[in-house]
C-alpha cells in the first residue's frame, strides 16, 4: 500500500468529519489501507462503503496537488 503525506501550503479548506479525519492521517505514517481501517473503527457503518469513499476523496486531494503518494 501507499503512504500519504500532506501538502504544507497555506490554503484553507472546509472539511466534514470524514475529510478532516482523512486529512489528519495523510502524514506519511499511514497507508491507504490503514486510513480505511481507522475510518471504519471511528465512524462504523455510517462510513460505508469506506474504501470507495476514501479513494474518491484521495483522488480529489491528489488531483488538486494537496497530497501525493509515497512508495
Amino acid at each position: 500500500m501507499h503512504s500519504l503525506f500532506s501538502y504544507t501550503g497555506t490554503n484553507l479548506f472546509n472539511l466534514d468529519s470524514y475529510g478532516s479525519f482523512v486529512w489528519f492521517h495523510c502524514n506519511g505514517e499511514y497507508t491507504v489501507g490503514d486510513i480505511a481501517r481507522l475510518m471504519s473503527e471511528e465512524f462504523g457503518a455510517e462510513a460505508e462503503p469506506v474504501m470507495e469513499r476514501l479513494i474518491v476523496f484521495l483522488r480529489i486531494l491528489i488531483g488538486r496537488k494537496l497530497i501525493s503518494l509515497q512508495d
